[in-house]
């Protein structure tokens, strides 16, 4: 697990705008199986459908109990980098996983780039009323942001979770 000493500037920064999620999921399977499992799961690119034919891409490595997976790459949607650690659970034949969710830096940039060029057309076109129209705008974007990092936490946890027990991957 990354502790704040070693976190980068970029995810130091998605920390403080509450742009991070932290999760630690306990799955049934010895730590060995669930290493098995994660090697060769990760070893290709995890393909899933889901509601209205929104094809989400994952893919990443686990080494030494380091696991790093990117995803999902779809149209219009954020790419998330998980990073976490496996570890022998507290319960006989149980593997803990701890994760960090971060947004990829490339779309961290990308959004800052765009709440800065709209931020300038609205200040520009309604020039103070701009100023009335800013904090809903930018509260817009922040409530967006959120609700991909919860629904792409659950689904990162639900698929880290059957990655590790061999369960066939399904969208949920």
């Amino acid at each position: 697990m990354t502790s704040n000493m070693t976190l980068t500037l970029v995810q130091r920064m998605q920390v403080w705008f509450r742009l991070h999620r932290r999760i630690t999921l306990t799955v049934p399977v010895a730590i060995a199986v669930a290493r098995q499992q994660l090697n060769f799961s990760l070893s290709r690119e995890i393909v899933l459908g889901g509601r209205f034919k929104l094809t989400r891409r994952y893919w990443g490595h686990f080494s030494a109990d380091q696991l790093t997976l990117y995803g999902p790459r779809a149209q219009k949607q954020f790419c998330f980098r998980t990073q976490g650690q496996l570890s022998a659970s507290d319960l006989p034949d149980h593997t803990r996983i701890d994760l960090d969710i971060y947004l990829r830096t490339l779309d961290l940039y990308l959004l800052l780039v765009a709440i800065a060029v709209v931020t300038t057309v609205l200040l520009a076109i309604f020039r103070l009323g701009g100023l009335v129209l800013l904090p809903i705008f930018l509260g817009f974007f922040y409530l967006m942001v959120q609700w991909h990092f919860q629904y792409y936490a659950t689904e990162i946890t639900q698929l880290l979770k059957d990655l590790s027990t061999g369960v066939k991957v399904e969208s949920p």
